[in-house]
This record gives C-alpha cells, sequence and structure tokens, in this order.
C-alpha cells in the first residue's frame, strides 16, 4: 500500500489523500475538498485531478466541510463511480453543503453532479469494529467529537501476521476530559496503528482549557452582549460556521437565556443560513439517535455526556434523555411541537431565535438586535450583512468563525486597533471608524497539538506493544504550524521512550511505502515498486 499526499501541505483548506495498492488492486480517497480562501482563486479548484477520477474504487470521507468533501462532485463529473463511504450524518450534511455550493457556478459542478455520488454508511456497528472491504482491506470509523457525524477512519490491509494499518483523523474536537463543555459527544480512540495523519491548523499554540469551557464561553458572550446590544442599543453580527458552530452558538444563547430571561426581553435573535437551517433540521434528527455499547447499554450516539447537567437534568436517566432531546428539537426544528412535561429548570426554555425575513433590508434593522450568520459560498449572508452595517457606529461583529476574520478583513483598507477606553479592537478606517470587532473561541474548533498528542498516544500506543515504530503525517497547515506540532510530538514520545518519527510531506514529494516504511524514488515505475515487494 503506498500513500500520496495532495491535499493542504502549505495550507489549512482541500483535503485529498490517495492510497493505492498495485498488487491487491485497491484504490482510494481519503476526502476530497476544497480550497477556501488562503489567497487561492477558484481556479484551483477546478483544477485536473492528479490521478485519473475514473480508476478511483472509493473515497472515505471523515466529516461534512466543504474543505473535505467539496470536490467530490467534482470527482464523480469526471470519471468517479465508486462509492463514498461515511456516517449517515456526514453523508446528510455534505449534500446539504455540497448542493449550497452548485449554486455557485464558480465550483464547476451542478446539482445533478451531487446527485451522482453514492453516499454509503457501512454499518452504524462499525464503531469499535472492523468492517471487511474485500481484498484482505478492512476499515473502521470512530467519532471524533468535530462536527456532527464526524469521524477517524482507520484502514488496515494484508495477512493478519503481517498486517498494516492507518489512521486518518480528520479533524479532532476535544478529548474526554473537555468534551462536556460542548454539545458533542467526546472523541474515540481509535485503537493502536502504524501509521497516523493529522492535522496542524493551531501549529504549537496550546489553547487555554479555561477559555473554552462553557462557563468561560457564556461569561464572555453576556459581557459583550450587554455592552453592544443593550447598552449601545447596537446590532451585533456573529459568524459561524454553518455545520459545527452554528448549533453551539444557538444552544450558548439559548443557556444565556436561560439564565438571564430579562437579558433578551427586547433583543431579537436572528439567523440569517439558509445552509444553517437545513444543519440544524438535520441535527435535530440525528440528536436522537442512540447506539448499543459494548457493556450492552443503549446511549445517545452524539450527544455529550455532559449536557444534561447543563439543563439541570440527570445523565444516563431515560426520561431526562427524551426531554433534552426533545428541548434541543425545539430549539434546532421550527416545526417541532414539545411533547414533553417541562421541569422547574426548563421551564422559561423556548425557541429564541427566527429566520431572518427574505427580502428584508439588513442596512434598516434598528438595535439592539443579534443576527447570527455564517460565510458561505462567495462571501454568503456575512458578506451582505457587512457591506449594509460596518458604516454604523452601533455595529459589532463577534467572530465565533475564525475563517469569518478572512471576510472582515477584506472590508476594511486598515488593520485593527484596540479601542483606548474598553480595550475592545475597532476598525481603524475612518469610514468604519464606529464598527468593533472581537472573537468568540470556543466554536466547532478543532483540538491543539496537546489535544493532537492525547489522541496520538490513543492511536498509535494504546495497547501496541506488536508494533515496534511508528510514522505520522502532519498534512494540514504551513510550515510553522506543522513544525509546530511536530516538536510537540517529538517531546512527548521522547518523554515517554515511544519511537515515534514524524514527515512533513511537500508538495513535490513522491509516494510513501507504507509495507516497507519509506518514499518511493519519485522517478520509480509502479511495476518496480511491486518488484521490490
Amino acid at each position: 500500500m503506498r500513500i500520496k499526499f495532495h491535499g493542504p501541505l502549505d495550507r489549512v483548506t482541500g483535503s485529498c489523500t490517495e492510497l493505492h495498492d498495485p498488487v491487491a488492486g485497491h484504490h482510494l480517497l481519503v476526502d476530497c475538498g476544497m480550497w477556501q480562501g488562503e489567497g487561492v482563486g477558484p481556479e484551483v479548484n477546478l483544477a485536473p485531478f492528479p490521478f485519473k477520477a475514473a480508476d478511483i474504487q472509493m473515497v472515505f470521507l471523515t466529516h461534512a466541510h466543504l474543505d473535505h468533501c467539496g470536490r467530490l462532485p467534482l470527482l464523480a463529473k469526471r470519471g468517479f463511480e465508486g462509492t463514498v463511504y461515511c456516517s449517515q450524518e456526514t453523508a446528510e450534511l455534505a449534500q446539504l453543503s455540497l448542493m449550497d455550493a452548485a449554486r455557485h457556478g464558480e465550483n464547476g459542478f451542478t446539482e445533478a453532479d451531487v446527485k451522482r455520488l453514492k453516499f454509503v454508511e457501512l454499518d452504524w456497528s462499525v464503531f469499535n469494529n472492523l468492517k471487511y472491504l474485500g481484498g484482505e482491506l478492512h476499515v473502521r470509523v470512530d467519532r471524533t467529537g468535530y462536527i456532527l457525524g464526524a469521524t477517524s477512519v482507520s484502514l488496515l490491509w494484508g495477512p493478519r501476521h503481517v498486517q498494516k494499518s492507518i489512521v486518518f483523523a480528520g479533524r479532532l474536537g476535544p478529548h474526554a476530559e473537555d468534551a462536556d463543555q460542548r454539545m458533542l459527544r467526546y472523541r474515540m480512540a481509535p485503537g493502536p496503528n502504524h501509521y497516523a495523519v493529522v492535522a496542524s491548523e493551531s501549529g504549537g499554540h496550546l489553547q487555554s482549557s479555561k477559555a473554552l469551557t462553557l462557563e468561560a464561553r457564556l461569561e464572555r458572550l453576556t459581557h459583550l452582549l450587554t455592552e453592544a446590544a443593550v447598552e449601545r442599543d447596537g446590532v451585533v453580527i456573529i459568524p459561524a460556521t454553518s455545520v459545527g458552530g452554528v448549533q453551539e452558538l444557538l444552544l450558548d444563547l439559548h443557556l444565556l437565556r436561560l439564565r438571564k430571561p430579562s437579558m433578551f426581553d427586547r433583543v431579537p435573535v436572528y439567523l440569517d443560513s439558509d445552509l444553517a437551517e437545513a444543519a440544524n433540521s438535520a441535527t435535530a434528527r440525528a440528536i436522537e439517535r442512540t447506539v448499543r455499547t459494548s457493556l450492552g447499554k443503549c446511549r445517545l450516539a452524539w450527544l455529550s455526556k455532559g449536557l444534561p447537567a447543563w439543563l439541570g437534568l440527570e445523565a444516563n436517566n431515560r426520561y431526562d434523555e427524551v426531554l433534552l432531546v426533545d428541548c434541543l428539537q425545539e430549539m434546532l426544528d421550527p416545526t417541532h411541537r414539545s411533547t414533553q412535561m417541562r421541569s422547574a429548570a426548563l421551564a422559561n426554555w423556548r425557541r429564541l431565535h427566527q429566520s431572518w425575513p427574505q427580502g428584508a433590508s439588513r442596512a434598516s434593522l434598528k438595535g439592539p438586535a443579534i443576527v447570527v450568520t455564517s460565510t458561505g459560498q462567495g462571501g454568503g449572508p456575512l458578506k451582505a450583512w457587512l457591506d449594509a452595517r460596518l458604516v454604523s457606529p452601533r455595529t459589532t461583529v463577534l467572530i465565533a468563525d475564525p475563517r469569518a476574520a478572512e471576510a472582515v478583513a477584506s472590508h476594511v483598507s486598515a488593520p485593527l486597533s484596540r479601542s483606548a477606553e474598553s480595550g475592545v479592537p475597532v476598525f481603524g478606517d475612518a469610514e468604519h471608524a464606529g464598527a468593533r470587532v472581537a472573537t468568540l473561541p470556543g466554536y466547532a474548533e478543532c483540538a491543539d497539538p496537546a489535544g493532537v498528542n492525547h489522541w496520538l498516544h490513543k492511536a498509535m500506543t494504546y495497547f501496541s506493544h506488536s508494533i515496534k515504530h511508528r510514522t505520522v503525517f502532519i498534512q494540514h497547515g504551513n510550515a510553522s504550524a506543522r513544525e509546530g506540532l511536530s516538536a510537540a510530538i517529538a517531546l512527548r514520545a521522547a518523554a515517554e521512550h515511544a519511537s515515534i518519527s514524524v514527515e512533513l510531506p511537500a508538495p513535490d514529494s513522491p509516494w510513501f511505502d507504507l509495507n516497507l516504511g519509506t518514499w518511493v524514488e519519485a522517478h520509480a515505475s509502479e511495476q518496480q515498486v511491486v518488484t521490490r515487494r
């Protein structure tokens, strides 16, 4: 089995990795994503693939963000007729995102191309289990806790006595110790592997676990909304990722209302994002799903174990679980009607937000008001809000999606500075002198180096006495980010006396032979590689 990295070796977006076993006849991809922003034009996504699309037999999709699935319709348009394997939830969210992207001609595919794709969930029991794909190839997927439906992908091949394995992290959410602070259930450990492919978006920078806790998020949200919306009668624009970020943010706003109901008495909350609305509905259906554990217990598949406590409910209490799902479905689905008697703690629970009226003037919105939106293709509704509102001195932008920072920056001609009075960042440009911006960390964020290392420890060293040496490929991120993560991995490996090497593939790197554990010469033919085996 050989591997070649076509994805973001110097960027964050555009994940795509090719695996080819010329002996067994396997030819597959893990993810097939778009490049988004980062100074890259749309023509890059329209370029030919570095392989024949018709030769690819299957694709394993880790999650539904476009930077991991956005070129799948082009793959089908250019000859791919195989299967896309992923969780049922990833399939639904990916199709929603791809249909939304198809409406923008710059992506080179249509809704008909999206409909060509064949999404298949291997088997819900595949969590913690291997699924046989034929030709001594097996796959295992495990929840990563990043967004709904997101999984790692472990591939195993060869006869049992010399079987090799590689795990693709996709993007990792928080580990079990931190996962109770979010809507989604903690990530799972994939078991021991010879190889791992991870991302380095946050590089060598550690995120403060305190800053990402529920209490810290709610405290910051309360402070910023009180100052910007309540006291200044301003309009607060909060861009977040349509899949993942919006759902977490809406939950925090609803929790905030439970604690401070008077805060929202005269502050309406709007959601302006068709894709986020669709993702909300998909999430409302998915959160009912249960899975049977290895001990035979029935548990909610995707919702955090800590979530009931946030709402004054008991964990592992079946009645309270039903009540929890009912509350969240009321929040996410405008057509949902509650069927459960509410507890005293949830007496004030109700759907807080409403959809932004189609065709309504964004410039004429009077404060106080809160608008949750998303960037989307071509800037999406966020661009329209920035165009309409940045001239207003009562506009505040709270960035819950790191990618939205690029969109905001493109609307101003001068760098941000800080207000001498409050320390809050302000736009330095005279035309936009009144508009202000701040960040909201913790929404659909991926693991930092410490989190990646924690996951790698489970993915590579847990019960792995039979694996003498392991290799980690760092795929995403710029040189500084990848080198920072590489150093963090090496430091932990040395502390644990583990034999782990790190590879940083370059755009011109040749194939890496996973059976031999070495890079193959760029000029080596397929027949030469087969012969050496």
